[in-house]
């Protein structure tokens, strides 16, 4: 087991594969925004993955990107997901760059989004840090997609 499995369980988080969101081809954006079951408008941590594991600088991971939406205050509004006068993290991150880059750059066809949603009590900031710490450890180097070490991390 990896650091990144440990820290999940360490963490006690579920990302539910059965449970999770599907881009699919040209359209992807729009159905995924569109998906029958739509992301919730939740405060949370969010994992972005590939059909398929890919090389890394250390073994293999299908993991593209690791994102948070809200803080341990619970002061910032936008969830994961859209609600009410949010269109959601996971949609707002630089102008739909972050799934754009996913679909031109890696020409991926399809990946799946798995969020952990958070309680009063979680951060998910701290979650999302602890995750893309693991994912160094595990890999010596970040996901794909993730263009910084959050802070909290580089605060230790």
């Amino acid at each position: 087991m990896g650091y990144f499995d440990s820290a999940i369980q360490d963490l006690d988080i579920c990302f539910n594969k059965e449970d999770s969101w599907k881009y699919k081809g040209i359209d992807g954006l729009k159905s995924l925004r569109n998906h029958y079951k739509p992301i919730p408008g939740k405060h949370g941590v969010y994992i972005i993955r590939a059909p398929e594991a890919f090389s890394r600088l250390s073994g293999c991971s299908d993991i593209l990107y690791i994102g948070s939406a809200g803080d341990a205050t619970y002061k910032t509004k936008q969830g994961i997901g859209k609600s009410k006068g949010s269109v959601g993290r996971l949609f707002n991150t630089r102008k739909d760059y972050l799934l754009n880059l996913i679909h031109d750059f890696f020409g991926l066809d399809d990946f799946r989004v798995e969020c952990y949603f958070t309680d009063q009590t979680e951060d998910p900031e701290e979650i999302e840090s602890k995750l893309i710490e693991a994912y160094l450890k595990d890999h010596l180097e970040l996901p794909p997609v993730n263009a910084k070490i959050p802070e909290i991390v580089t605060k230790k």
